[in-house]
């Protein structure tokens, strides 16, 4: 009998379309897992050198919680040492060894264990070697395999149990309490393996683990509490432990909600198969969970497992409801800390090497140092308490006993003394931990806009109108010089001290000396240059120049900022903890996928050094959002994939020819000169985003992008906002431009989005130009359903799509003809046509003019199709942006 897992966010098909359901991973291939899991594990306790202590026991359960969240924690550039989470890792492994670190700041910490990651080598091959794999398990393994109970990961479900176990258990003693959290990290791991004899199986996998790991006493205890999970009447000596455990359990998977699920979608169909009413069937089969009738049935009608489960998913995805009703963990709070000030602090500076540093100095602070206090200060708090920090969010359980010592090292982790730097503003609030998740996350998003109104924090800087200012923020007095080149600038302390990590460790030099393209070089090596002969250029080197530039003319750099949309109906439809955190930790792999696929697409068609730009200008990716600085003439064709790819990564699909499924991005794109303002771009940028979102928020649309270019004139979010609120005015702009939608029009596609207020609106979708299909027209090419396409269609896309555009820049800049230059000229001809009667642009009826010729001369018949559109001035634009400023 074949098992599966639902999947209420859809899982790609590589054939096209997507899966709602997928065959459980092979045995061999989970068996491999847990080896891995043992070999990391001995790897990590070696190199930690801490002995037979509750130290030993914390860090172990911290190992396995670690090493399950590694798909939610694979990095998109490779060969990087000091990411996030390999600081993270490096510093719990070797923490033992570093005692001091725990008062420091962030910064001198990371100062130690740049040399103390390579301790780590062999630890970081295996989890790089087994990153494949280790997602499979993640999105394939179910909580459970019986149809309705199985739409939840296995690996997120016993993340989850841990947690919940940590936090109920504050009667515990601190080693009693890690016992606890090893034992719930493991109490389901034979499910895959044995699902009828789970629990006996769990129990020799586990013991094949932990065994040499930990002591026999402690191994022995944690069988013990794992063998009577599920057993009512245990009355032994970890009987407190085991109840716990089974309330965590009961409360992770949300039982009584997958239950109502259950008897909404399936039940009649699973009573009438069996000849039982829907009562009995659902006490054999479920309360009772009889396997032989779960044999039978699927012998007496082969498939039928699989189609219960997807009949239980996209009833879940297009009809459930989630019912008012809630039920409490008692004694838990979830809290929410949101970073306040992170725009203003990584656009503290005009700078590019501020820009970089203060974007890592962000993520670290997130997914690092927050943890890192946390820690420090509540000895044994788990990494899985943790339940996600991207983005600028940490989301975390505590007892709710633990709420105000919990705050205090949350608030120290962005603090000048903890980071180093900063300080960062961060709110908090909490809220009870609920099983309906929208009505509990609405409210703690609402105590954390009361946060917000009543403690406005400011970084503090008084000016007495007398003392310089620096010369990089343009904010701080200046107290010191730096010597760059032939130029001498006055900076304030804050940003020289940003400079600094910038020159040293930085995120900018981390990559240019570490990172690897898929060939295996390090960037420094594909352009054969040391970081200091090219730190003080490095814009101009990501726009496309291999030299120094002197007077020759500048090629242009993008500004590509993503977003994604709807994030909070797509997380407002989760069914339970579980579900939730699974959909949290899909939206980060699949952003950090697609941009692993616009890499190889970029190297296959453009070779190493286009690839190693794009590296080099990836500011931050996580989450639902990224910062990217790229040539400009691969940035439009280099969002597109992105939106495609994340689209299908997240099972964007159409449903029974009525339900649209999945989350998309938005895209905010701005091109202009390398010395152009830094500041002013992600303006202008995050302008572009906004109105891309107007768009991109209906789901019926793979994603949505507003672009413009500049190659003169200062470019802000005033002067962006402004020209294309005008052309549209002028009907020569349709921006933003969309992806979609793919379907039938009279589809519903709200309908996977039931959430208050709109639970009754139905939206159908509003005429609008194709991103992808005209970047097809502009380059000439054949049109492609990126909705049912399969992959390797998909692929040979992309590399055409970037092939051409490689090829139209590389003519620009030797001079020749190009297709491009043409279609600009093309514009201009039919743009200036409806002058020679006397009609100026802010007459309606020159646009309607300059159209119809477009039309009427134009001999390309993709082209003609685009000119159907209030399109000239975009089409102008993208053509510039194309040819990177290359003529």
């Amino acid at each position: 009998m074949s098992f599966y897992k639902g999947c209420t966010v859809p899982v790609r098909n590589p054939g096209g379309g997507v899966y709602l359901a997928v065959e459980i991973p092979e045995q061999d291939d989970f068996l491999k897992y847990l080896d891995c899991l043992r070999r990391f594990l001995e790897l990590s306790i070696r190199a930690s050198g801490v002995g037979g202590s509750e130290e030993r026991l914390e860090l172990v359960a911290d190992l396995i919680a670690l090493f399950y969240k590694v798909p939610l924690l694979e990095e998109p550039i490779r060969g990087l040492s000091l990411s996030p989470f390999k600081a993270y890792l490096t510093y719990r492994v070797m923490r033992h060894n570093f005692r001091d670190l725990d008062e420091k700041s962030m910064k001198d910490v990371m100062e130690s264990l740049s040399d103390a990651h390579r301790e780590m080598s062999d630890i970081f091959e295996l989890l790089d070697r087994i990153s494949d794999l280790s997602e499979d398990i993640f999105i394939r393994a179910p909580a459970d395999t019986r149809p309705g109970y199985n739409i939840s990961s296995l690996i997120v479900h016993l993340l989850a149990v841990s947690a919940l176990a940590w936090s109920k258990g504050s009667g515990l003693g601190r080693r009693e309490r890690a016992i606890l959290r090893i034992a719930s990290l493991l109490h389901d791991i034979g499910k895959p393996l044995d699902p009828e004899h789970h629990v006996s199986r769990s129990v020799g996998e586990a013991r094949k683990l932990l065994s040499g790991i930990l002591s026999i006493e402690d191994l022995e205890e944690v069988l013990e509490i794992i063998e009577n999970h599920h057993n009512p009447g245990y009355s032994g000596r970890f009987k407190g432990e085991v109840s716990i455990l089974r309330e965590a359990d009961h409360f992770s998977a949300g039982a009584d909600r997958l239950n109502s699920l259950i008897w909404a979608s399936i039940i009649g169909e699973l009573a009438e198969l069996s000849g039982l009413s829907e009562e009995d069937a659902f006490e054999t089969y479920y309360v009772r969970g009889e396997w032989g009738r779960w044999l039978e049935l699927e012998r007496r009608r082969p498939g039928i497992t699989r189609e219960l489960t997807e009949k239980c998913v996209k009833y879940a995805l297009s009809e459930y409801r989630m019912e008012e009703g809630e039920e409490r963990f008692e004694g838990v709070h979830i809290v929410k800390l949101d970073v306040a000030s992170i725009q203003d602090f990584i656009r503290d500076s005009e700078k590019l090497p501020l820009l970089s540093a203060s974007s890592y100095i962000v993520d670290l602070a997130v997914m690092f140092n927050s943890l890192r206090a946390v820690q420090a200060e509540i000895p044994g708090y788990p990494v899985e308490c943790f339940l996600y920090s991207a983005g600028g969010n940490v989301i975390a359980l505590f007892p709710r006993e633990m709420l105000d010592m919990a705050r205090k090292p949350l608030r120290r982790a962005f603090s000048e003394e903890y980071l180093g730097f900063g300080p960062l503003s961060v709110n908090i609030a909490d809220t009870e931990l609920i099983d309906n998740y929208r009505k509990m996350i609405e409210e703690l998003d609402r105590r954390l806009e009361v946060e917000k109104i009543s403690i406005k924090q400011d970084r503090g800087i008084i000016s007495l109108g007398i003392e310089m200012l620096c010369d990089f923020c343009r904010k701080g007095p200046a107290t010191m010089d730096l010597r760059i080149g032939e130029e001498v600038f006055h900076l304030c302390e804050e940003c020289e001290g940003r400079y600094a990590f910038f020159r040293s460790r930085g995120h900018m030099r981390n990559k240019w000396e570490e990172a690897e393209t898929l060939s295996g070089k390090k960037l420094r090596e594909v352009f054969g240059r040391e970081w200091n002969d090219v730190s003080e250029w490095i814009l101009e080197l990501i726009a496309g120049h291999d030299e120094e530039p002197g007077e020759e003319r500048y090629l242009n750099i993008a500004v590509v900022k993503l977003d994604g949309n709807l994030m909070g109906s797509f997380m407002a439809r989760s069914i339970n903890l579980s579900d939730a955190l699974e959909r949290s930790a899909r939206i980060d792999i699949s952003l950090k996928k697609a941009f692993k696929e616009a890499i190889k697409a970029i190297h296959d068609s453009c070779g190493e050094k286009e690839e190693a730009r794009v590296i080099l200008g990836l500011q931050y990716i996580g989450g639902d959002d990224s910062l990217i600085l790229a040539p400009s003439w691969l940035s439009y064709p280099l969002s597109l994939i992105l939106m495609v790819e994340f689209a299908r990564n997240m099972g964007y699909s159409l449903i029974d020819e009525c339900t649209y499924t999945g989350a998309t991005l938005s895209v905010g794109l701005a091109a202009m000169p390398p010395a152009h303002n830094i500041w002013a771009a992600l303006d202008a940028v995050s302008v572009l985003l906004s109105r891309a979102k107007d768009k991109g928020r209906f789901p019926f649309y793979m994603g949505a992008i507003a672009f413009d270019v500049t190659e003169g004139g200062l470019l802000t979010g005033e002067t962006a906002g402004a020209r294309m609120r005008e052309l549209q005015k002028l009907h020569l702009s349709c921006q933003p431009w969309i992806i979609g939608p793919y379907g039938d029009g009279g589809c519903d596609p709200f309908k996977p989005f039931r959430v208050p207020p709109r639970a009754e609106r139905e939206v159908r979708p509003e005429r609008g130009l194709d991103a992808l299909w005209a970047l097809i027209k502009v380059l000439g090419g054949e049109e492609i359903d990126p909705l049912r396409s399969p992959d390797s269609e998909l692929r040979s896309l992309y590399r055409e799509l970037m092939r051409r555009s490689y090829e139209e820049y590389e003519r620009a800049k030797r001079g020749e003809e190009t297709r491009l230059k043409e279609i600009r000229r093309f514009i201009r001809k039919v743009e200036s046509f409806p002058s020679r009667f006397g009609f100026s642009l802010s007459d309606r009826e020159y646009s309607s003019l300059a159209r119809a010729l477009a039309l009427y001369e134009s001999e390309d018949r993709g082209l003609r199709s685009l000119f159907m559109n209030d399109i000239l001035e975009d089409l102008n634009r993208l053509c510039k942006i194309l040819m990177g400023g290359a003529a």
